[in-house]
């Protein structure tokens, strides 16, 4: 994965998940398979969390899954590092142009802390607040058999899933794209 879709999914991530009471799975080995299946977009949220066992689909209601930023708390040096970071994240890897290169070379010297993805962390971390309009869900599940399971696996398993890109590039992107994980 690129840093900076790294950097993204590791912050927005937590909140996401908090949000919907769901464990990160990617901290240990599952005991059992476990597959998670995310649909979101710009109004919906949809989760399928599936075992051996069953199914279990949460549905976002309403309420602030993301955290609110208030880029009032920063100074004006920190917006301008923030903004530019924001746009351009890892600046050390910027080579679409020329100019853009030499602009990006030009601030890296004058704010080497521009290289650190711990620098940025603590902008997010200082303008970011959960939000107090928690996330109301509607959770259904759904009791599967093992040779349902069986074959959802077989099934994801021969569709090619797994060789999948980590990202597809359209080339005529729509506003507001939902996105499947």
């Amino acid at each position: 994965m690129p840093r900076r879709d790294s950097f993204r999914v590791a912050n927005e991530s937590p909140y996401f998940l908090k949000s919907f009471q769901e464990p990160n799975l990617s901290l240990r080995p599952s005991k059992e398979p476990t597959f998670r299946l995310i649909y979101m977009d710009r109004f919906d949220f949809i989760i399928a969390t599936i075992t051996r066992n069953n199914a279990t689909i949460k549905k976002w209601v309403k309420g602030q899954v993301f955290p609110i930023e208030d880029e009032g708390k920063l100074t004006e040096l920190e917006k301008q590092h923030y903004y530019t970071l924001q746009r351009s994240f890892p600046l050390d890897e910027i080579k679409p142009n020329l100019i853009r290169q030499r602009i990006a070379d030009s601030m890296l010297m004058l704010y080497p802390q521009l290289r650190s993805a711990n620098y940025y962390q603590s902008l997010v971390n200082k303008i970011s607040t959960q939000s107090e309009d928690k996330v109301l869900y509607s959770t259904e599940i759904i009791s599967i058999s093992n040779a349902t399971f069986e074959r959802l696996v077989n099934l994801i398993n021969s569709s090619g899933y797994w060789k999948l890109p980590y990202n597809t590039k359209c080339h005529d992107v729509p506003m507001d794209a939902g996105g499947f994980f």
